[in-house]
């Protein structure tokens, strides 16, 4: 079948919706900025009671009532910004790979452990040096490991905070250390400013254990009573819930890769429990996480929270044409052509803070993520419904970046971009045999308007995107989350052969594990022998070893114990 280049179809469409609608095309087209965000004040207000206190059709009738508010404004963005000229020029994988060795890898080395964690900070940053490794370039993995250590210790529950707790657990939360000026780890701005808000609001519960403790924690971002709908830990909770399932499939010490993978299954219960909110891209993060985890895992249970928070808020909130007639599904006989420039092809989010770029593209990889869950995990109808907006939206953002060009001058919003396009590319294009050439021609236009040149201070930005190029360019295959989930080896399972006996002992024995000659090790082997390991999470009893080889075993560990203690003594 020929492809058609992306700006004949964009010409096409044009034409037959000139021809579908003429009495639209008389009124003036609109231009950024535009008013009215979310529809009018009673709009915003309906939508947010709706989202979280009604049903699914309640809340898809309430953004319907806001998207007609707006008008042949939907999908324009509320604010303005000069674009800078494109150039689509494909990078090289040496080009890349410079970059990495030479810029990322070493930002990431020089990891500082004594600052508190930003989730789209160094949680981001680590996220791309462990897709960097699993595309096979080297990066500090002691470096890694302190991250996601850090990053999990900041999660909270009754492991780190005092019972009872005050919401529920799971969520990565922000140190008031980020809030505080005299603090190296001040970051001034919306991070502080919603810190600052939501502890005098509701209340930052103090952390009593791990490297956290003594340091208030804001944990929450809701509430009825005082009435908060905000939705905003969830965009840093995201970063660090997908580092906390990228170090569980990689961490090589398999009592670490256990803590990870609690610790994600942790964060997917919190994003399951959040209230979808008008912002779109906020719930999308918890669609994101929900995305993840079920690819991961196949539970039910996060496959019904992923399906309501797609069917409520992100699925209503993109400007789709389903039945191809030129109109916008959902809205009273409104063209896309009579929409602002970025918005006449399908896959733009409707209200005037998505559809600028950076929200869109993190709507986008929520919509990507979530049809490659479940395409992954069999669900044949549900992928099938969900595809057509990823593509769209992908499609729809690609148009931009190359017809009018990255959203210049550079800021600190706009390094998420990359990652949906670079994402489809990996987990759609690449896997499923595509060409989706305007896909590469968008992430190239970021790649040489100069995203991925330098390594922020303040952690992630670009790495990210950076370690997906260079999965994608390198050509390493995409393999679903279960399917590596499957190899990853339980704790007590020295030789990685997917049942911990007598032969891990000797690995222990020999000095051969991650962490030679460990308590903790030996005690992973105590506490699971005798077991199958079944991934990172679970282990399924097999028959019992003869009583007589137990006895042996236990002979040879407690020995071993002593001889231990006898060293120690005699240093």
């Amino acid at each position: 079948m020929e492809r058609y280049p992306l700006s004949k179809i964009g010409l096409i469409t044009v034409l037959l919706l000139t021809i579908a609608a003429p009495s639209v095309l008389a009124q003036p087209q609109p231009s950024p900025p535009c008013g009215a965000t979310y529809g009018s004040s009673a709009d915003a207000v309906a939508i947010e009671d709706a989202l979280y206190l009604g049903t699914v059709q309640q809340a898809i009738d309430a953004i319907r009532d806001g998207m007609e508010t707006r008008g042949n404004r939907v999908g324009c963005r509320s604010d303005a910004w000069p674009y800078a000229i494109p150039d689509t020029t494909l990078p090289t994988l040496p080009a890349l790979e410079n970059l990495w060795n030479n810029v990322h890898a070493p930002g990431i080395a020089a990891y500082d452990d004594t600052l508190a964690i930003l989730g789209r900070e160094m949680p981001a940053a680590a996220l791309g040096g462990y897709y960097a490794q699993l595309a096979g370039y080297a990066v500090s993995t002691n470096a890694l490991q302190a991250i996601a250590d850090r990053t999990e210790a900041s999660q909270y529950s009754e492991k780190y905070a005092p019972a009872p707790l005050v919401t529920f657990p799971g969520v990565f939360g922000l140190s008031t250390e980020l809030a505080d000026d005299t603090s190296p780890s001040y970051r001034p701005g919306n991070v502080a400013d919603t810190i600052n808000v939501g502890c005098a609001v509701l209340g930052c519960p103090t952390y009593d254990s791990g490297p956290g403790a003594g340091i208030d924690y804001l944990v929450r971002d809701f509430s009825v009573i005082p009435r908060v709908f905000d939705g905003g830990l969830a965009y840093d909770h995201a970063w660090s819930s997908a580092l906390m399932v990228e170090a569980t499939l990689q961490e090589t010490n398999p009592t670490k890769s256990a803590i990870y993978a609690t610790s994600a299954a942790l964060a997917a219960d919190w994003s399951a429990t959040e209230p979808a909110v008008r912002n779109h891209n906020y719930t999308a993060k918890n669609i994101w996480v929900l995305s993840q985890q079920y690819g991961l895992t196949g539970d039910a249970t996060i496959k019904a929270a992923l399906q309501d928070k797609l069917d409520r808020s992100l699925k209503p909130g993109v400007l789709m044409d389903a039945n191809s007639d030129g109109l916008v599904d959902g809205m009273t006989n409104q063209a896309f052509s009579g929409l602002t420039q970025v918005a006449q092809m399908p896959g733009r989010m409707w209200d005037g803070h998505n559809s600028n770029m950076w929200y869109q593209s993190m709507n986008t990889w929520a919509a990507v993520e979530a049809y490659v869950a479940f395409r992954d995990q069999g669900d044949t109808a549900l992928a099938a419904d969900i595809r057509p907006y990823a593509i769209a939206m992908l499609d729809n953002l690609s148009w931009e970046l190359t017809n009018l060009g990255p959203p210049g001058p550079a800021g600190e919003h706009l390094w998420p971009i990359p990652y949906s396009l670079l994402t489809g590319l990996w987990k759609i294009a690449e896997y499923e045999g595509e060409t989706r050439s305007n896909w590469e021609d968008a992430a190239a236009t970021l790649y040489n308007w100069g995203m991925f040149d330098s390594f922020s201070e303040t952690g992630g930005r670009a790495t990210a995107s950076l370690g997906l190029y260079l999965l994608y360019m390198n050509g390493t295959p995409y393999v679903p989350l279960d399917q590596r989930l499957a190899g990853v080896p339980g704790p007590g399972d020295f030789d990685g052969d997917g049942d911990v006996d007598g032969f891990d002992f000797l690995k222990w024995q020999r000095g051969e594990t991650s962490s030679p000659l460990s308590e903790q090790d030996l005690s992973d082997w105590e506490e699971n022998f005798g077991t199958l390991n079944s991934g990172a999470t679970a282990a399924t009893a097999v028959p019992e070893p003869s009583t007589l080889l137990l006895l042996v075993l236990g002979f040879f560990v407690q020995l071993f114990r002593m001889r231990g203690r006898d060293s120690l003594g005699n240093c």
